[in-house]
């Protein structure tokens, strides 16, 4: 293992940027649904009122996106127009699953590329698009944080149009490992209910066209925060879910949240955190709730796309639909919130409004220099912890940025040694012993959880499945546009593992971002 220091004061960018002081609006321009309720929101808002759980559609991850699409009826987009992919597993069910049962069993041949980008890329394809491009995977929180980078984006002038599309499915990949934490609950998901133990696992995907515009539903606040408490479970007073809240609802400037859509996952950890939130956030008296997952399942990284979507087209709607006391309300929600959590203490939550908002200010322009790097490079670690772990961990602690700081993972190739390990034991041994703590290690922003805990981050967060510049892009907007001070970005690269992802190389290089 080798750690060193890079020279500090590099820039990023010679010439501060020069904008407008106050943020444009951005308005959402279509939503299409594909969930196991059907095509689009009338299937869905159907199955919402029913309450009876649903099975999980049986459709690959590329199909469900373009069920999706087709609901849409969307028209030419510009050619420029940005896209940003949401997804927890993405196609790791498809091809490259198939490949690695072959390959373990001696049949070895080139493994797929990009396998959890992959239904982006077809999406990308299908829409002719050529703006720029990220993908991003917070597990259970992907979703949510996709449509806050689309905002940073607009805001900031990368794009005029963007496109936010999320999926995934239930494959063995995942549910054996969701089976291995003991999360789901075979009577299905009953949030916010005593003797509740967690959820099923459902499938589906979302896409949300915004563009920089007034009028319509506008997407007025967005904001992520870490717990800093556990790898695994949620602060139990919900701390990083109510400063993600807090946030996003101040950024939004308008009117308190009138509706208020939930992670809803039903685990005794999550409804705590939930619960503890609702009551600081509201108070006593709280907005009408909405959750999709006791109908829906849990649909993991596109979980919070899909509720979001719900949440678009419920906004002006006296009777919105998704939970039990749904009732007839004396006046229609005009502005709503949806909130996601995952591993990590990661939490992301969106505010749209039918209202103008105020928002904040933009500070004034800025240049971003790099005030500290390192690096770490860990060959094998004889402790057989993932060495792009230790190579992570390694350099941020070396770094010991500030606890309010943001946080960037590239990690272009996922997190291909957990993937590799996980599915081996998987296809070796058995869903029943699967290890609880390799699915976990899945996660792609998995490199960031021991170390934000140990170093108490609770500033936001985000994982890309991207190569450097679209982090080292995205740092830029958050320090621009007063989203954080100080951001650290982690470079992370992988190479050299076997079939079982053993063996690998992992070099992590973390920079510290600033105002210069």
């Amino acid at each position: 293992m080798t750690t060193r220091s890079l020279p500090p004061g590099r820039a990023v960018s010679a010439d501060p940027m020069t904008r407008q002081t106050s943020a444009p609006p951005v308005r959402v321009l279509g939503v299409g649904l594909a969930t196991a309720a059907g095509r689009g929101w009338a299937a869905l808002k159907a199955a919402l009122e029913d309450g009876r759980p649903l099975p999980s559609p049986d459709l690959s991850a590329e199909a469900l996106l373009f069920e999706a699409l087709e609901d849409m009826n969307l028209g030419p987009l510009p050619q420029d127009a940005g896209l940003i992919f949401a997804t927890a597993s993405g196609a790791l069910a498809g091809d490259w699953a198939r490949w690695h049962v072959e390959a373990l069993a001696g049949a070895p041949s080139p493994p797929p590329s990009r396998p959890r980008q992959a239904p982006g890329d077809a999406l990308a394809a299908r829409l002719g698009v050529l703006g720029p491009r990220a993908n991003v995977s917070l597990a259970c929180a992907s979703g949510t944080a996709a449509l806050g980078v689309a905002l940073d984006w607009l805001q900031a002038g990368r794009a005029r149009v963007v496109v936010v599309a999320a999926v995934d499915r239930v494959c063995p990949f995942v549910s054996s490992g969701f089976e291995a934490l003991k999360l789901v609950d075979p009577q299905g998901c009953r949030p916010l209910t005593p003797g509740s133990r967690g959820f099923h696992l459902g499938a589906a995907a979302a896409i949300l066209v915004l563009a920089v515009g007034e009028g319509g539903v506008q997407l007025s606040g967005a904001a992520s925060a870490q717990d800093a408490w556990h790898p695994l479970t949620p602060h139990p007073e919900g701390r990083g879910l109510i400063d993600a809240a807090r946030l996003a609802l101040a950024r939004a400037g308008g009117p308190a949240a009138q509706l208020v859509s939930i992670h809803g996952t039903g685990t005794p950890a999550n409804d705590q955190a939930e619960a503890a939130a609702l009551l600081a956030l509201f108070g006593e008296d709280r907005p009408p709730l909405q959750a999709l997952k006791p109908v829906l399942g849990h649909t993991m990284g596109a979980a919070g796309l899909v509720e979001a979507a719900a949440l678009v087209l419920s906004l002006g709607d006296s009777q919105p639909v998704g939970w039990p006391e749904s009732r007839v309300l004396a006046e229609a929600p005009r502005t709503g919130i949806s909130w996601s959590m995952a591993f990590g203490g990661v939490n992301a939550a969106v505010v749209f409004s039918l209202e103008p908002g105020a928002g904040l200010p933009v500070p004034p322009p800025v240049a971003v220099v790099t005030q500290r790097a390192t690096v770490a490079e860990v060959q094998a670690s004889p402790s057989g912890e993932d060495p792009s772990h230790v190579a992570a961990r390694r350099a941020l602690l070396d770094l010991a940025p500030p606890p309010d700081a943001g946080v960037i993972l590239s990690a272009p190739r996922g997190s291909i040694l957990a993937d590799l390990r996980h599915h081996a034991r998987l296809v070796g041994e058995g869903p029943a012993l699967v290890s609880p703590r390799t699915f976990a290690a899945t996660v792609p922003g998995a490199p960031l959880m021991g170390p934000g805990v140990t170093l108490g981050l609770r500033g936001p967060v985000m994982a890309l499945l991207d190569p450097p510049e679209v982090a080292l892009a995205l740092a830029e907007d958050w320090l621009r546009l007063g989203r954080c001070e100080a951001v650290v970005v982690v470079l992370l690269e992988v190479r050299g593992e076997d079939l079982t992802g053993e063996g690998a190389w992992a070099r992590a290089e973390t920079r510290l971002l600033g105002v210069g």
